[in-house]
């Protein structure tokens, strides 16, 4: 029962110190039973010191729902903050022990956390110190509905109801003038009727008026035929939608693991960094390879449909249009999660950790803006202060889509200056890598992260989400994008021999098996010195991207063999449109999940697995509704307004989708 005395001594002796007078007699009318009956469910709901300490399960969450039924009292999560032996830092296992109390509703967080470390100074505790205390109580009863939620659910119901109306009215007139034709042939040429039919059946657009182009953009079953057409041109990348859902899968993948890790409340944290130092789970731990395959398809991408439009255009590009058209194209599905995080997903759960979410949601209210601008990789300083934080990708890539037009300019005007300035900017992003590793001694890997925090929080912030550290990839799919473009204009055709081939995809495979389980021997005992570490953090990312360069080159020219099949398989056409929102999505609702908890959460291969799935099913659902009800409808108007601007005559640059998108 040394549990429960801990509990009464540390709780008991801030009794006498607290400054609020309110608090001060309801907590003596506490422990003084006079309370009642509520007494003994108070200290029902409050954490008792649980078993397996030393492997970390530092957590004592109590009974959340049934201190929040008490009347007069709330829930409180105490983060106590500790130190061993003098030491901040106890490598993997976490330093805070999360200690859920009920306490009366007169007992502010302020005057708790104050006054609770001192007390709990006096336990007797060896080789154990108590830093600080951070308190975060639940709000009893539940915060209402703010005026922002409204507006987010009506303009939701405006668009929902949008999309059916338009879909209805679509389908009508379809029905309306295939009956005209049925019954007199000649009768629909005299009709003045917004859409007419195709030989086959179809309808397509014709004497429409530009309110009902704008209405039909919105058509739920114009935009569901087009998210599900697996019809890809013959002129298209088709390996690149595999390699977008492979990589999206692999990001979900590895932050199921670190989310779950994150959220503080694993009560075997010890297993679990155990199964992250494994060889497979190696994939998890290097998740971060796959975004750089995003940046690499961004580049390739970018370059391989500009230049082609400014052969087109004597060489000319509108840099107005090249930028305009990819604000309009991200921002719509941007801002509407953001929106959704802010005013939404607050009212949609509550928990011990649920304060957590509301931190995330009150950096949003601070900071949108710098997302807006896509200035957010840099300003809040900190990673963690960032509104949406996995959202410095966006800003990432919409910096070097910006500069990727001077790029571009200088390839398209002279081979060589092109040449050099990309070669440029791939040495000068690898120097400034390795010197920033090296300076600091950052970790490198999921499991340097947590194993030397707060440096590998430090490391996130530094270099992780810096362009400046990033861009080599997005240099290297821009090369050959513009490689390609070549190969096309000069009408050359590549024939490799198979001794070549096959030199290509071992060198290939060999430099992605390098760099996702490079790292292994360093974590069993076989420790990088700081030089390596640096050096190994500056080529990854490049390295990654030669390799998927060979990937891309072999399997669009013929050489890819089943590789380039599974690539190319037309199911993943439509999974692949949903990447971009599903980037924005996944990562919200594995922290509404996590935070969501009541008690500890248990590490396993099994759950782990269930997990990935239930997450994986989960946002690629919202995203498609995302996309019927957000993207889809405005970036049809992006193409009819963009149609309407341009004569024909000349297109600065072309808005219309192609099968492979350069957004992720």
């Amino acid at each position: 029962m040394y549990s429960f005395r801990l509990i009464i001594l540390s709780v008991a002796t801030f009794v006498n110190v607290v400054g609020s007078t309110e608090c001060q007699v309801d907590l003596q009318l506490l422990f003084g039973k006079n309370f009642g009956w509520f007494t003994s469910m108070s200290d029902d709901a409050t954490g008792k010191l649980p078993a397996g300490l030393l492997v970390g399960n530092w957590v004592a969450l109590g009974h959340f729902d049934e201190c929040q039924s008490i009347s007069e009292f709330k829930f409180c999560l105490a983060d106590l903050h500790m130190s061993v032996n003098d030491s901040e830092s106890i490598g993997w296992l976490s330093n805070v022990f999360h200690w859920g109390l009920c306490v009366p509703q007169s007992c502010s967080e302020e005057v708790l956390s104050n006054n609770l470390a001192d007390s709990l100074a006096t336990l007797p505790l060896k080789s154990v110190h108590i830093n600080r205390v951070l308190l975060n109580c639940a709000q009893n009863p539940v915060k209402p509905y703010d005026p922002g939620f409204y507006c987010v659910v009506v303009f939701c119901s405006i668009l929902v109801i949008l999309i059916f109306t338009s879909g209805v009215y679509d389908e009508y007139c379809k029905f309306k003038i295939r009956r005209i034709s049925a019954n007199d042939e000649f009768a629909m040429k005299e009709e003045s009727t917004p859409l007419s039919p195709t030989d086959n059946g179809d309808v397509k657009k014709q004497h429409q008026s530009f309110l009902t182009r704008i209405f039909l953009c919105f058509a739920i079953n114009r935009n569901l035929m087009k998210l599900l057409n697996t019809t890809q041109s013959t002129k298209a990348i088709k390996c690149l939608n595999g390699i977008r859902v492979v990589s999206i899968l692999w990001v979900i993948f590895g932050h199921t693991s670190s989310y779950q890790f994150s959220s503080g409340i694993v009560d075997n944290p010890s297993r679990q960094v155990e199964a992250v130092g494994e060889i497979w789970m190696q994939i998890a731990a290097n998740t971060g390879v796959a975004v750089d395959s995003f940046f690499f398809l961004g580049g390739l991408l970018v370059s391989y449909v500009t230049l082609k439009r400014m052969k087109q255009n004597g060489g000319s590009i509108s840099l107005i249009s090249f930028y305009l058209y990819r604000f309009l194209r991200i921002l719509p599905s941007y801002i509407f999660i953001i929106v959704l995080f802010i005013f939404v997903v607050p009212y949609l759960s509550q928990g011990p950790i649920w304060f957590s979410i509301l931190r995330a949601v009150d950096d949003c209210r601070s900071y949108w803006w710098t997302n807006m601008l896509f200035i957010n990789n840099f300003y809040p300083i900190s990673f963690r202060d960032q509104c949406v934080e996995w959202s410095w990708y966006l800003a990432n890539d919409m910096q070097f889509y910006v500069f990727s037009s001077f790029v571009l300019i200088v390839l398209y005007k002279s081979k060589f200056l092109g040449i050099s300035l990309v070669t440029l900017i791939c040495c000068v992003s690898i120097a400034s890598t390795i010197a920033l590793m090296a300076v600091n001694e950052f970790p490198s890997g999921f499991l340097g992260i947590i194993d030397q925090r707060p440096k590998g929080e430090e490391y996130v912030s530094v270099v992780y989400a810096k362009p400046y550290c990033r861009i080599s990839p997005y240099m290297i799919g821009l090369f050959l994008g513009y490689g390609m473009t070549r190969l096309k204009a000069n009408d050359q055709v590549v024939k490799l021999s198979p001794v070549a081939m096959l030199c290509g995809w071992g060198l290939s495979v060999a430099t992605m098996i390098l760099v996702v389980f490079g790292l292994y021997p360093s974590h069993h005992g076989d420790p990088i010195s700081v030089t390596a570490n640096s050096i190994y953090e500056g080529l990854s990312r490049i390295s990654w991207a030669i390799a998927l360069t060979w990937v891309v080159f072999a399997c669009f020219y013929g050489y890819g063999g089943w590789i380039n099949k599974f690539l190319s398989f037309s199911a993943w056409v439509p999974l692949s449109r949903l990447v971009f929102t599903t980037y924005l999505v996944h990562p919200i609702l594995m922290m509404v999940f996590f935070y969501s908890a009541f008690q500890p959460i248990h590490y396993s291969y099994t759950m782990m697995c269930f997990y990935f799935f239930a997450f994986v099913l989960a946002s690629f659902s919202i995203a498609g509704i995302v996309y019927i009800l957000v993207e889809l409808p405005f970036s049809n108007l992006v193409e009819l307004l963009s149609k309407l601007n341009n004569s024909g005559k000349h297109k600065p640059y072309d808005t219309k989708r192609t099968e492979n998108d350069e957004k992720v």
